[in-house]
Order: structure tokens, then C-alpha cells, then sequence
């Protein structure tokens, strides 16, 4: 997919005015045409056995199904809302060019975010099969590594702040500047991200995620007014909407904290327990 993006930027970029609407149109096509293929290929190929088919389907389990993927689908709502309003709030509160600086920083430190979910990512089925089976020392265990894992990535990101504008600029050239401010805001919101992420992980394996939901309400009614006080009585710059999201996301570093020690030693009751 990325490969079919890349040239295709480059074609439209020899053969057409730099026009928007297709460039659109192949960001969104090339992904999709590409998905498409491979499920057709590799469902037809080696994940045979596994082939989707209605006559595998039982409605009688649906209820529960739904029922937990609704509330699912709920808290990625909810944070979508959360995580995508910084451009918009940056283009209101500050100049539309301070954006372009925002996402160049935010891409460079996202790095770090991508590589731990790329790690986190098997160990959400993995914590489900340890619930079910009470494995609980095995699930202490491994939370343990994944807390290695997230120190090693804030180190890195400490690191990645004192080459900071050295990389920017070997990347963009001259044209941006990164303040050590938005720097050090970024880094500490993708830190408490990843700190999340593990909990997160660990709940939505074992289907405990209404508090989730219930706290994502809350950080997302926060959240601008959060970045609203940042920048019009404490006159902070753009920094404010990471500062904004990392002052929300601790609320859930706590929580999610919580509720992962309270189900681990069997003690989880009433909402903890949902």
C-alpha cells in the first residue's frame, strides 16, 4: 500500500497540476483496491481454512457480540474525537501554517508510538486466552516486560529530543523549527499513550472496558476547555493541545492502572469488574 501511495504521489506529481481531488482519491483507492485483492488471494491460498462463510454464522451469539463490539466501537469514537481535534484547535486558536509544524513534530515522535503498538499488538488475544485460563502470573509477568518496553521508549524519545532539529532538518530542510516546548509536550503525551496503551490492551482483552468508556467521556468533555485555559490565560503556543491531551490521558493512566491491579488480584467489583 505505501509503495502504490509513494508512486503514485510521484506520477501525479510529473503529470498533473498537484491537484487535491486526486490526490485524495489515490490515498483512498490504492489502500482499499490493495486490501481487497489480498483477501480475495490469501483466503483462496493459505488462510483457506479459515475462510469467512455465512454458514459458520450463529445469530444466537450475536447479542453478546454486538453488544461488546458496540461499546467498542463507542470508546474509538470517542477518541478519535479526542486525538484528531489538534489540528482544528491549533488553526483556531494560532496561524493554519502553525499545523504544518504540529504534524512534522508529531510525525517524528509518533515513531516511538508506532514500534510499541507494533509490539503490543498480539498480546491483546494473548491477555484474553490468560484471563480465561486465570493465568494470572503469567499476565503479571508480562505486563512487567511491556513496562521495560515503555521505559526503553521514553529513553528513546529522549533521545530523539536532543536530535530533534538535526533530524528535521536532514528531512524538511530549513523550513521548520520544532520549540523544545512542543517537543517535550509531544514526548510526554505519546509516553502516557503508550503507558495506556498496555492497560488498555490488557482490558479490552478481558472485555473490562466500560470504565474506559466512562473516562473517555470525561477526557473528551475536558479536553478543549483543557487547551482553551492553555492558550487564552496562560498564553501557551501550540504546545498547550499536547500538554491538553497528556493532562487528560493521565486521568486514564491512573484509572486503567487501577482497574488492571483490582482484576489481577481478583478483587475487581461493581463498575471495575464491567
Amino acid at each position: 500500500s505505501n509503495l502504490g501511495l509513494t508512486i503514485s504521489v510521484w506520477i501525479l506529481s510529473k503529470s498533473t497540476k498537484a491537484e487535491l481531488v486526486w490526490l485524495a482519491f489515490f490515498l483512498s483507492f490504492i489502500p482499499f483496491l490493495i486490501s481487497l485483492c489480498a483477501n480475495f488471494y490469501l483466503f483462496r491460498k493459505q488462510f483457506k481454512i479459515v475462510k469467512p462463510s455465512f454458514k459458520y454464522v450463529k445469530f444466537k451469539e450475536s447479542k453478546g457480540i454486538m453488544s461488546l463490539g458496540s461499546k467498542f466501537f463507542i470508546l474509538q469514537i470517542i477518541v478519535l474525537i479526542i486525538f484528531q481535534t489538534d489540528n482544528i484547535l491549533i488553526a483556531q486558536f494560532f496561524k493554519p501554517s502553525e499545523v504544518t509544524n504540529f504534524n512534522i513534530a508529531y510525525k517524528y515522535y509518533s515513531i516511538i508510538a508506532i514500534i510499541f503498538t507494533l509490539i503490543l499488538t498480539p498480546y491483546w488475544t494473548a491477555f484474553t486466552e490468560a484471563y480465561i485460563k486465570k493465568d494470572f502470573v503469567w499476565v503479571k509477568g508480562t505486563v512487567r516486560k511491556l513496562l521495560f518496553y515503555w521505559v526503553a521508549s521514553v529513553l528513546m524519545l529522549s533521545f530523539m529530543v536532543l536530535i530533534c532539529n538535526w533530524s528535521i532538518h536532514l528531512w524538511v530542510g530549513d523550513a521548520v523549527i520544532i520549540p523544545i516546548s512542543l517537543s517535550l509536550s509531544i514526548c510526554a503525551y505519546i509516553a502516557v499513550t503508550n503507558w495506556n496503551a498496555i492497560f488498555a490492551n490488557f482490558l479490552n482483552g478481558v472485555g473490562k472496558i466500560k470504565v474506559q468508556i466512562i473516562y473517555a467521556i470525561v477526557m473528551g468533555i475536558l479536553n478543549i476547555p483543557i487547551c482553551f485555559l492553555f492558550v487564552k490565560i496562560f498564553k501557551f503556543g501550540t504546545f498547550a493541545m499536547p500538554l491538553s491531551n497528556f493532562v487528560c490521558l493521565s486521568l486514564g493512566a491512573i484509572i486503567s492502572y487501577i482497574q488492571y491491579v483490582k482484576i489481577i488480584n481478583d478483587d475487581a467489583r461493581g463498575i471495575w469488574d464491567k
